[in-house]
């Protein structure tokens, strides 16, 4: 299991930047989150993005906006003639706010963009993709002129960006993507859903398959399908993000977290948590 804590070292940058990142074979990804903001923009690709018990499928034009600390996972279908390129840009969200003071419109927007939205913000740009082409081309560009980070460079280029989506986003509800659009994949969230409501409790296949009234190995292989991951990592994974909340957030024991996440063996639970997070949970507690 990759560590799903995926900590972005900033350093003394604003953001860190990946510019048309390209993959020529079959991505899986895998479930986690940042301390961070990020931007993902889909270049060329199909596949898909699970966040918040949802999965969206995505293509060139895709702009996804990821708040701190939310769970989410890419899974692309690439190959040799169908690369996954993609620009991601991981930022701290606190500097770009105060960076657009001068600009109170677009720091309310942005605010709401990464404050004020459930799962992950999802915008289809496929309209204006020529236009957000060329302002990421220009940013990396400008990157290549100045040796040090320029924070007025990097002001521009959340001022652009912002303005594209914000024009994209004609009925002001932050989300400019279609579940039309998209592949049907109720079965995986139906999973996902019972999982968010059950999770504490001890889940079994037979109880899963029950409740969405397919077989058990039907629904372990159609989950596989949509998603690209097994029912059991996602449990585990659901099961550990709880976990890094109540350690964040309580003064309940480690044991007595094992037992409201589901893992009532403190053993297991230490050894799981570890394994996924890359520290014991007392450590994790105190460094976080």
């Amino acid at each position: 299991m990759n560590l799903l804590f995926a900590e972005v070292k900033l350093g003394e940058r604003t953001i860190n930047w990946a510019y048309n990142g390209r993959l020529d074979m079959h991505f899986e990804g895998y479930y986690h989150w940042h301390q961070h903001c990020e931007i993902l923009f889909i270049h060329e690709g199909t596949g898909s993005v699970i966040v918040n018990q949802q999965t969206y499928d995505i293509r060139s034009g895709m702009l996804f906006l990821f708040p701190p600390y939310k769970l989410h996972r890419v899974y692309m279908k690439a190959g040799p003639e169908n690369p996954y390129i993609r620009t991601s840009i991981h930022f701290d969200q606190n500097i770009v706010m105060h960076n657009l003071t001068e600009f109170p419109s677009r720091q309310a927007y942005f605010k709401k963009l990464w404050q004020g939205h459930i799962g992950a913000t999802v915008f289809d740009l496929s309209g204006v993709i020529e236009q957000i082409e060329h302002c990421l081309y220009s940013f990396n560009k400008s990157k290549a002129t100045f040796e040090d980070e320029s924070e007025e460079e990097n002001t521009f280029l959340f001022l652009q960006l912002l303005s594209i989506i914000r024009d994209a986003d004609t009925d002001g509800s932050y989300n400019s993507y279609s579940k039309d659009m998209a592949k049907p994949v109720f079965y995986s969230e139906m999973i996902m859903r019972w999982i968010e409501e059950h999770y504490a409790e001890e889940v079994t296949l037979d109880r899963i398959a029950e409740y969405v009234h397919l077989s058990k190995f039907y629904a372990a292989r159609i989950f596989r399908d949509e998603t690209g991951s097994s029912i059991g990592e996602y449990l585990t994974v659901r099961r550990i993000r709880q976990a890094c909340r109540l350690l964040h957030t309580t003064d309940l024991s480690v044991e007595q977290i094992g037992i409201k996440v589901g893992l009532p063996s403190p053993p297991y639970f230490i050894q799981l948590f570890k394994k996924a997070i890359g520290t014991t949970p007392l450590k994790y507690r105190k460094n976080n």
